[in-house]
C-alpha cells in the first residue's frame, strides 16, 4: 500500500489517464487494478495499471516506480476537488484487468506487423537529447496550459519544447511535453511504441536547420515581424527534422490523430535589458482547413502563458545555481509569480477582447456593405426627383410660375439629403493607416463641426506638441462624435468643452474630451457603447445609436480604444487612448 498526499502521488495526464509515484523497489505490475482511498479508507475510484518503466523503451526515461494509468480518472479529481483530504491510499488489489492485457497484446501484435511490412523504427541516434524537464513549479503550469488548448480550444494535439545551449554551444529546441485530446492518448502512446522510442527531450537544432519553417517563424519573432508563426497541412514539415526517413509513419500518425492544419508559434519573452528572447516553441493541430485570426489571436495567448511559466522557472533555477545572489533572485521570482498571473489573466481578457473584435469587425464589414448598398440605391432615387426639379425650376422661370420658390427650396432640401447620405457612408470607408498628426485632426474636426454660441471651447497648447498616432483621416469623425454628443448633452444652457491630451510614455498617446454636462449615470455607461443604443430620444431628440458604437469600433482596428473616465467628478469626460504612429518609434 502507498500512503502520502495526492499532490506528492498523482499526476493527472488527462480525464483517463493518470500517473502515480511509488517506491524505486516497490510498485505494482502491469494490468493490476489499484484502489484509492481517503485517510478515513472512503472509495475515491480505481484505476489499471497500463504502463511502466519496465514496458520498452519509449519509457525508460521516466524514473523508477513510476507508473502510468488508465480509469476514470475524471472522476477521482472530481472527489478530490470536491472533498480535499491531505493524505490518499494507494492499494494493489491484485485483480488483472484483462481487458488491459489484451489491449496492450493487440497494439504489440500490430507493432510486429508494421515493423514486418517494413516500417523501421526510428533513428534518433545522431539527435541531441536533454532530461526531462523536474520543475515541479513549472510542470503543472505548462500541463494545464497545454490541457487548455486541447481540451478547451478543441485541438487534436500540442507540443511545446524549449530554447536549450548544448555543451558545444548549439542552439536546439527540445521537445518537452505534447498533450493529445482525451479518448485518443493510446494513439500516442502506441505511435512513440511503432518508433521504438519516446520523442520527448530529442531537439531540432535551429543552426543545423535554419529552413525548417519553425525556424523560419523563430527569426521572424527575433526581428519582431507581424505574423511570427508557420502554418501547414503537412506534419512532415514540422516533425522531419527528427524523422527524416520517416515520412510515411509521420503521415500515419498524422491521420491518426485527426490533425488537418498545424500552427507552430515561437515563445518569446522580452528580458531584463529590453531584448527579444527566444524561450521555446509551441506546436497545435485541429481538424479545420485553416486558422482564422481569432484562432491564430486565442492560441498566441496561451503562448504568452507558456513563455511566461518558462521564463519564470528559468529565474528559480538561477536563483537556486547563485546561492550568494538566492535572497535578491527568489524576491524577483516570487514578483515574477505574481506578474504571471496577471498577466495570465491579461492574455485571457485579451483573448476574449481578440474575439469580440473579430465579431466587431465583421459587423463593421455587414454594415459597411448593407449601407454601401442602401446608399448608392437611395442616391439613384433621390438623382432622380433632383432632375425632375430641375426640370420644374426651368418650366417655373420660363413661365413665372408663382411656386418657383417652393421647387427650389426642394431642391436645396435634396442637395442637403444627398450631402447627409455622402455622411452616413464616410464612417464605414477602409483604413489607410498612417503616422497622423492629433492636432490637425482635432482642427478638421472643430471645422466641421458648428458649436452654438452658447458653448466655449478649450484645448490644451500640448496637443500641438503630440507625436503623430497611427490612424487615418476617418479619425477626425471620433472627435466629431464626441464634441457633437458633448454640446447636444449641455442643452440650451451655457457650457464648456475642453481637449486634453499627453504622450503616456508606452508609446501611445491620451486624449479627454470634457463637458460640463449632466454626466453619465453608472446605470448606463456599460451600454453606451453597444450598436443602437441611444440616449437622445428619451431627451426629445434624435439618434441612430450608431456613434459611440462606430468610434469604439473605429479606435479598436487602429489598436486603441475608449473610455469613460469619471474621476473628475463632474459633467462627462471620455478618453481616447492610440499607438504612436511608425515614425515615432512605435511597434
Amino acid at each position: 500500500m502507498l500512503q502520502g498526499s495526492p499532490g506528492e502521488i498523482l499526476t493527472f495526464v488527462s480525464s483517463n489517464r493518470v500517473e502515480i509515484q511509488f517506491p524505486p523497489d516497490h510498485y505494482p505490475a502491469k494490468y493490476h487494478r489499484l484502489e484509492i482511498r481517503d485517510q478515513n479508507n472512503a472509495f475515491l475510484g480505481k484505476v489499471t495499471v497500463w504502463k511502466s518503466r519496465d514496458s520498452g523503451s519509449v519509457w525508460q526515461n521516466y524514473p523508477a516506480g513510476w507508473v502510468r494509468c488508465w480509469g476514470n480518472v475524471a472522476e477521482l479529481q472530481t472527489k478530490l476537488r470536491n472533498a480535499p483530504t491531505d493524505m490518499i491510499k494507494v492499494i494493489n488489489t491484485g485483480e488483472i484487468s484483462w481487458k488491459a492485457r489484451y489491449f496492450d497484446q493487440m497494439l504489440a501484435f500490430q507493432t510486429r506487423l508494421f515493423h514486418a511490412w517494413g516500417l523501421p523504427q526510428s533513428d534518433l541516434s545522431g539527435r541531441t537529447v536533454f532530461p526531462s524537464l523536474n520543475d515541479p513549479r513549472l510542470i503543472p503550469l505548462l500541463d494545464g496550459i497545454m490541457d487548455s488548448v486541447v481540451n478547451r480550444m478543441g485541438y487534436r494535439g500540442a507540443m511545446l519544447a524549449t530554447y536549450e545551449v548544448d555543451t558545444d554551444g548549439g542552439e536546439e529546441l527540445a521537445l518537452r511535453l505534447f498533450k493529445v485530446r482525451d479518448g485518443i492518448e493510446w494513439m500516442m502512446e502506441w505511435g512513440q511504441e511503432l518508433m521504438g522510442t519516446s520523442v520527448l527531450g530529442y531537439t531540432l537544432s535551429i543552426n543545423e536547420d535554419p529552413d525548417h519553417i519553425g525556424v523560419k517563424a523563430i527569426q521572424k519573432a527575433l526581428r519582431g515581424e507581424p505574423k511570427a508563426y508557420a502554418i501547414t497541412r503537412n506534419l512532415f514539415d514540422l516533425w522531419g527534422f527528427f524523422l527524416p526517413k520517416d515520412r510515411l509513419f509521420i503521415l500515419l500518425i498524422q491521420l491518426m490523430l485527426g490533425m488537418v492544419s498545424m500552427i507552430n508559434i515561437p515563445l518569446i519573452a522580452i528580458n531584463e535589458r529590453g531584448e527579444r528572447e527566444l524561450i521555446g516553441n509551441m506546436f497545435a493541430g485541429h481538424n479545420k482547413l485553416g486558422f482564422t485570426e481569432r484562432d491564430i489571436a486565442t492560441f498566441q495567448a496561451f503562448v504568452s502563458q507558456a513563455s511566461l511559466a518558462i521564463q519564470n522557472a528559468r529565474l528559480h533555477q538561477i536563483a537556486e545555481e547563485r546561492a550568494d545572489e538566492i535572497g535578491r533572485l527568489l524576491h524577483i521570482a516570487e514578483t515574477s509569480l505574481t506578474e504571471t498571473k496577471r498577466l495570465a489573466e491579461e492574455n485571457a481578457r485579451l483573448a476574449a477582447e481578440a474575439e469580440n473584435r473579430a465579431i466587431e469587425a465583421e459587423t463593421v464589414a455587414r454594415l459597411a456593405d448593407f449601407g454601401s448598398k442602401m446608399t448608392h440605391r437611395m442616391v439613384n432615387e433621390i438623382g432622380l426627383v433632383r432632375l425632375r426639379i430641375q426640370r420644374l425650376i426651368g418650366r417655373a422661370k420660363k413661365e413665372g410660375q408663382s411656386n418657383l420658390a417652393d421647387l427650389e427650396k426642394a431642391y436645396a432640401n435634396i442637395e442637403t439629403a444627398l450631402s447627409l447620405i455622402e455622411e452616413m457612408k464616410r464612417p464605414f470607408r477602409a483604413l489607410e493607416i498612417k503616422p497622423t498628426d492629433i492636432h490637425e485632426i482635432i482642427t478638421e474636426a472643430l471645422h466641421e463641426t458648428h458649436l452654438p454660441p452658447h458653448i466655449t471651447l478649450e484645448q490644451d497648447l500640448e496637443l500641438q506638441t503630440l507625436p503623430k498616432v497611427k490612424a487615418d483621416q476617418n479619425l477626425s469623425e471620433v472627435f466629431r462624435v464626441l464634441i457633437k454628443n458633448a454640446y447636444e448633452a449641455m442643452g440650451d444652457g451655457e457650457g464648456k468643452i475642453m481637449l486634453n491630451g499627453r504622450y503616456s510614455g508606452h508609446k501611445c498617446v491620451e486624449l479627454w474630451v470634457t463637458d460640463t454636462g449632466p454626466g453619465i449615470s453608472p446605470e448606463i455607461q456599460d451600454r453606451l457603447f453597444q450598436l443602437f443604443y441611444t440616449t437622445k430620444e428619451a431627451k426629445g431628440g434624435e439618434g441612430t445609436g450608431l456613434g459611440l458604437w462606430w468610434v469604439r469600433t473605429y479606435l479598436h482596428r487602429l489598436g486603441g480604444k475608449i473610455e469613460i473616465d469619471n474621476s473628475n467628478g463632474q459633467g462627462a469626460t471620455f478618453k481616447v487612448t492610440l499607438p504612436v504612429g511608425t515614425d515615432e518609434g512605435s511597434d
